[in-house]
């Protein structure tokens, strides 16, 4: 006989909070809050949104707790501000532009309980297409031994012990968090979930994907604000984020190493793309330049001029 040991609904919502971050994505939240409402700790983090993402959530979430912050925080600090305030056993972390089942969020935790050392746990992504997304990799500073062309790489058939788990939606222990800490506050985007990861495994944490438990990720499009500020700001970061990992968990000389190259190649993808009239390319490469000379410099990723 098969015994049914998934917790009832009001069980499941006792022990995990939801706690999302948003900035102008009122496209995307709605679907995301709407299939997790029965969730009786649900925390929105909005970023200065200027269009209507508050009363969207207040629409479809009444009871939801907003938090209002005065400037757009980044995904991490926007993150922190919200785990203080949470006091379930678990949390669910989700990006706005992403869909996760209650009965997903059930298998999630089972996982977890079967597993005491697990801090982190997640379900495997889908594109609207249908397509896998490869949402998890080795852990950050074994990637450079590996192949980056993963196309003949199968996808799991069974429960993962991985090095990076993507953290679109994540269900995470809050001791682990309480242990090993919150997302770098000193990152404003790219590369935060990378360094949680690290830290999760250095501190004895394991982060288990789950590939038969799947949520519906709409790649990129947490915020809708897509224009030639956002693509600086976006390609910026990335460059930055990278040379600051790089500066704290291999010190001052591996960082010294990555942004030297860093400027040179994006020096030349510029001029590249300057003299052949890419202006996308332009745009992008140059503003990985600036990001990888910010990085170089160690100036702080909330400097005045990483916002622009």
């Amino acid at each position: 006989m098969v015994v049914d040991i998934t917790p009832s609904n009001s069980l499941l919502w006792q022990r995990i909070s939801v706690v999302t971050v948003a900035y102008n994505s009122s496209a995307v939240i709605g679907p995301c809050l709407k299939v997790l409402a029965g969730a009786r700790h649900i925390i929105v983090v909005d970023n200065a949104s200027t269009d209507d993402t508050v009363s969207l959530v207040r629409k479809v979430v009444p009871h939801a707790e907003i938090m209002h912050a005065e400037c757009n925080l980044g995904y991490g600090r926007g993150v922190n501000t919200a785990l203080k305030q949470v006091t379930t056993e678990f949390v669910l972390l989700i990006t706005p532009d992403t869909v996760v089942e209650e009965k997903c969020v059930h298998r999630l935790l089972r996982a977890a309980d079967l597993w005491s050392n697990v801090g982190m746990v997640g379900p495997a992504l889908t594109e609207p297409s249908g397509r896998n997304v490869r949402c998890h990799d080795a852990a950050l500073f074994h990637r450079g031994r590996m192949s980056r062309s993963r196309d003949g790489e199968p996808f799991p058939d069974g429960p993962l012990c991985a090095g990076y788990i993507q953290n679109a939606v994540i269900l995470v222990r809050m001791a682990a968090f309480q242990e090993v800490g919150f997302y770098d506050s000193n990152i404003f985007l790219f590369y935060e979930d990378d360094d949680l990861c690290l830290r999760f495994i250095q501190k004895g944490w394991t982060l288990i994907l789950l590939p038969d438990v799947t949520a519906l990720h709409i790649v990129g499009s947490s915020s809708l604000d897509d224009n030639k500020k956002v693509t600086r700001l976006r390609y910026y970061h990335m460059a930055w984020s990278r040379i600051y990992l790089e500066r704290k968990h291999r010190g001052e000389v591996a960082a010294l190493i990555m942004g030297t190259r860093s400027v040179f190649r994006f020096a030349s993808k510029s001029l590249a793309a300057l003299v052949t009239f890419d202006y996308v390319r332009f745009t992008r490469d140059t503003a990985r330049l600036k990001g990888s000379v910010a990085g170089l410099l160690g100036r702080s990723a909330f400097h005045s001029k990483a916002r622009q």
